[in-house]
């Protein structure tokens, strides 16, 4: 598929809020297309649940629905685990709650029966009372079956080289072709190539720590516990999500990206994910005048 050559919008990043905003954008009326460097969907585990607001704009599309259908088949995945490793709670001394996810603080899940949900702040909310167990990347999915009914183009395999202020709007030359928008909206992470190429500032704090995750097979389940464990030798995490680790260390970005060499060396054998700090996610760009 080819990039649009002139659009109204055009949205860097196929993530949740890319996708989100493309489709926002065209029930506004605006023609949009969403550009992702990435060839095919990330399918790497990261956020496993969405809050009430997020919710709540679900609901709002008529795409709350297929989300509680997600989570429920996560919360049977994580009730397989649970039986398989002898636990019925999730996290330290927390029972899982049946039928609502509150979220969690510190690893530790906040039970749902101790909420009063009749709360008149509580109360004013849509069908979307409580947070859900939707992983991030079947959110994705759906959002991009919904900007595909809506009729905008998510263009993968396609990345953004260099940008230029047109005075109108702003010319963006892609590895597809050039495009011609009025906008162009960066939502492409924390290395945002719309960022970087439109010269904006990324101010914040440095990495603080790393956290490392792999989804592996347990030979011997039971031997964890379930949840974060905190011991004298660092924190981990055990599920709640069938064959999920994660470990956490506390000094900073590692200085190279892990290897199955620096696992097998002794090194956390698990995947590293970004490096948490305090930055904005998204950035944005646009030309002086909307078109």
């Amino acid at each position: 598929m080819n990039v649009n050559q002139d659009v109204d919008v055009t949205v860097v990043g196929a993530g949740p809020v890319g996708l989100v905003l493309a489709a926002e954008l065209a029930l506004s009326g605006a023609t949009v297309q969403v550009l992702e460097r990435r060839p095919e969907p990330d399918e790497s585990m990261k956020a496993q649940s969405i809050n009430i607001p997020t919710a709540e704009a679900l609901d709002r599309r008529g795409l709350l629905p297929a989300a509680e259908k997600v989570q429920r088949e996560v919360l049977g995945r994580m009730g397989s685990f649970a039986r398989m490793v002898g636990d019925r709670t999730l996290g330290e001394g927390r029972r899982a709650p049946d039928s609502r996810f509150t979220g969690h603080f510190a690893g530790m899940i906040l039970d749902a029966d101790l909420v009063d949900w009749s709360d008149p702040d509580l109360a004013a909310h849509t069908a979307a009372d409580g947070a859900r167990m939707v992983p991030q990347r079947e959110l994705e999915a759906l959002l991009a079956e919904h900007v595909a009914r809506l009729g905008v183009p998510v263009l993968r395999g396609v990345e953004v080289t260099a940008l230029e202020d047109t005075g109108d709007g702003v010319l963006v030359g892609t590895t597809a072709g050039p495009v011609r928008t009025g906008w162009l909206v960066g939502c492409d992470g924390g290395h945002s190539a719309v960022r970087r190429l439109a010269g904006i500032d990324f101010p914040g704090t440095d990495p603080e720590l790393t956290g490392y995750q792999a989804v592996v097979d347990i030979a011997d389940p039971e031997k964890l516990a379930n949840g974060w464990v905190w011991s004298p030798a660092g924190v981990y995490r055990c599920g709640p999500q069938p064959g999920r680790v994660a470990t956490m260390e506390f000094d900073g970005p590692p200085p190279t990206s892990p290897t199955l060499g620096f696992a097998r060396a002794g090194g956390p054998p698990w995947r590293r994910s970004p490096s948490r700090s305090c930055r904005p996610a998204c950035a944005g760009y646009r030309g002086p005048t909307s078109r």
